[in-house]
């Protein structure tokens, strides 16, 4: 998806599965996984010289993508496959994280608990608490720990992160 062929010769690009348009001409044509096997033609297949042969059927088919693969330009001998976010193509790690902070989503609650004015050990159980990490019973059996489960608190309910700091009347009472 971040990168793109520069066709040279065309020998070592897939015509039908590797993105020398804007995405894999598979994906755009919805050609069905189970066919992408028998598809090995190469962009040189489909090229003389430097002019393109686009068969009559796709052309007649798919104008649009005939005319995308009009517009690419052939670039010297070598094929290159180049990291579309950057003028020079070339992927370096500073350009990944980039690409890959731009998905991450921010957590507003972090501040909220990740601060110097709470001590570590708060916010652990805290951020435990809200990934369901906590040692409960419930927790350590859905881990494969056969146990039969009573609060240690009161004695009286199924041991869960929830009776143990929401709804158990002595840690309330606490």
């Amino acid at each position: 998806m971040n990168s793109i062929w520069i066709v040279g010769t065309g020998l070592s690009i897939n015509f039908w599965k590797d993105n020398l348009l804007d995405q894999p001409i598979v994906d755009q044509l919805n050609i069905p996984q189970n066919l992408h096997k028998g598809l090995h033609a190469t962009v040189a297949d489909f090229t003389n010289g430097f002019k393109w042969t686009i068969p009559t059927i796709l052309a007649n088919l798919c104008p649009e993508i005939t005319d995308q693969i009009a517009r690419v330009n052939r670039a010297g001998s070598v094929d290159r496959l180049m990291w579309k976010h950057v003028d020079n193509g070339s992927l370096t790690l500073k350009e990944a994280h980039k690409a890959l902070a731009n998905h991450l989503v921010y957590m507003h609650w972090c501040n909220l608990i990740w601060s110097r004015e709470i001590p570590p050990s708060k916010y652990f159980i805290t951020w435990r608490l809200m990934h369901q990490k906590m040692p409960t019973d419930d927790n350590l059996m859905k881990r494969g720990c056969d146990m039969a489960s009573i609060s240690n608190l009161c004695y009286d309910s199924w041991e869960d992160a929830n009776h143990l700091f929401l709804t158990c009347p002595l840690e309330t009472a606490l």
